[in-house]
């Protein structure tokens, strides 16, 4: 498989899962859909806040 294919493979793959739990669990759409820039800005923001150990461990 060439490295384009690859890459358009790659938000299919991360989305996947969750465009799953929204339809057959969640019963409802994804707001990736209706707001992809959005979406996507939000992941940089939720990654960038786990890499500073920012969002608090449920866990506890």
């Amino acid at each position: 498989m060439n490295q384009a294919k690859v890459l358009l493979l790659i938000p299919v793959v991360g989305y996947g899962f969750a465009w799953v739990g929204h339809f057959f669990f969640e019963k409802n759409k994804p707001a990736t859909f209706q707001y992809p820039g959005y979406s996507l800005a939000s992941d940089f923001i939720l990654f960038w806040d786990l890499l500073r150990r920012k969002e608090k461990n449920f866990n506890k």
